[in-house]
C-alpha cells in the first residue's frame, strides 16, 4: 500500500494536482505506520512534519499531515506528544468535517488508552455522529468500537455491549471483517463478564467464522476467539 500510494503521489504531482499529491503522500505514510516496524515511526513523524510545514496551516493537507503525525507518535508510545499534536489538528479541522471526525476518533482512542474514559466518550460520540453524517460507515464503526472500550474501562458492561453491537453491525454492512471480528470477540468478553456463557461461545464462533473467511485469515482474532470459547466452556462446566 505504501509503494502504491507513493506512486500515486508522484502521478498527481506530474499532473499538477498538488493537494492530491500531498494527501497521497500522507496516506502512504499512514499505511507504513500501520504495518510497522517501529523504525518506520521516526521516519514517518519527520516526513509528515515536513509535509505540514510546507503546507498552508489552514489547509486540509496540514490537518491530515498533522493528524497522521499524531498517529505515528501514538504508535511510538509518546502519549503527551500525541495529545499535543492531535489537539493542534483538531483546532484547525473545523472547515473539513470528514477530517475532523477522524481526528476526534484518534483523540478519543488516545484518551481510552490513558484511562480518561469520560473525555473519550464525549469525543467519540461526536466522531460517530460526524462519520454518520458523511456516510463513513467504517469510521463510524471504529468510533463505536472505542466507545465500547471506554465503557468497559468504566465498568459499564451494558453500555459496552450496545456500542460493540453497533460496531459489529456497521462493520458487517461495510465489509470490514477486521472490525467485525474485533467487535464479536469483545462481545464474547462482555458476555463472559456477565455470566452469559452460551452467548460468549456464539459470539466467539461467529468471530472465528469471519476471521477464517479472510485471505489471509485474521490470525489474531482467531486466537482471541479460541481463548474466549475455552474460557466460556471452562467456566460453565
Amino acid at each position: 500500500a505504501h509503494a502504491a500510494l507513493s506512486e500515486a503521489a508522484v502521478s498527481f504531482e506530474r499532473a499538477g494536482e498538488a493537494e492530491a499529491s500531498q494527501i497521497a503522500r500522507c496516506e502512504a505514510w499512514i499505511a507504513a505506520i500501520r504495518r510497522g516496524p517501529r523504525s518506520a515511526y521516526v521516519e514517518a513523524i519527520e516526513a509528515l512534519e515536513g509535509i505540514a510545514n510546507a503546507a498552508d496551516p489552514s489547509s486540509r493537507v496540514w490537518v491530515i499531515a498533522t493528524h497522521y503525525r499524531g498517529t505515528a507518535l501514538r504508535f511510538s508510545g509518546d502519549a503527551s506528544g500525541t495529545q499535543a499534536v492531535l489537539l493542534a489538528a483538531l483546532a484547525r479541522s473545523g472547515p473539513y468535517l470528514e477530517e475532523r471526525a477522524q481526528v476526534l476518533s484518534s483523540l478519543g482512542t488516545l484518551y481510552v488508552v490513558l484511562g480518561a474514559y469520560g473525555a473519550a466518550e464525549a469525543l467519540l460520540e461526536h466522531a460517530a455522529e460526524l462519520h454518520h453524517q458523511h456516510g463513513d460507515t467504517v469510521g463510524e464503526a471504529l468510533s463505536y468500537g472505542q466507545l465500547g472500550a471506554a465503557a468497559l474501562g468504566r465498568g459499564d458492561l451494558d453500555r459496552a455491549r450496545r456500542a460493540l453491537q453497533m460496531q459489529e453491525w456497521l462493520a458487517s454492512r461495510a465489509g470490514d471483517a477486521f472490525g467485525q471480528a474485533r467487535a464479536l470477540v469483545w462481545l464474547a468478553d462482555v458476555a463472559l463478564a456477565t455470566g452469559r456463557y452460551d452467548d460468549a461461545i456464539l459470539h466467539a464462533d461467529e468471530a472465528s467464522r469471519v476471521a477464517e473467511a479472510q485471505t489471509p485469515p485474521l490470525s489474531m482474532w482467531l486466537a482471541y476467539a479460541s481463548r474466549a470459547k475455552a474460557r466460556a466452556r471452562g467456566i460453565s462446566e
